[in-house]
């Protein structure tokens, strides 16, 4: 290392060190955290640490129209999904796959 890199390396060091210097940032100070529990609702009995969580679930969710099913495949349709739209108007047809025994043998079992 030559003497010219020394000296740009502790310039750099200087620059650092001075931008700092006019911040009146001390870090061994006390930060008071408040915490804004108005909105919660309080608990009588029991404290529960996520009543924050469910205070602000929805009471009702929003609701597809029932449509009845494609007459041609049997499969269950939304509302605004177009005729045909399940199987391709007759272009797709799907192989009706067998269970795998293992499969069955879970299904049936009682244990």
């Amino acid at each position: 290392m030559t003497t010219s890199d020394e000296v740009i390396f502790n310039d750099d060091t200087d620059e650092e060190s001075d931008m700092f210097d006019d911040q009146d940032w001390v870090g061994d100070e006390d930060i008071e955290v408040k915490d804004d529990v108005d909105g919660i609702p309080k608990s009588s009995s029991v404290h529960d640490p996520y009543e924050i969580v469910y205070s602000n679930i929805p009471q009702n969710t929003h609701m597809l129209k029932p449509v009845e099913n494609c007459e041609f495949c049997g499969t269950k349709k939304f509302e605004h999904e177009p005729k045909g739209f399940c199987y391709r108007s007759g272009q797709i047809k799907l192989a009706n796959q067998d269970t795998p025994p293992d499969l069955m043998r879970l299904w049936m079992s009682n244990d």
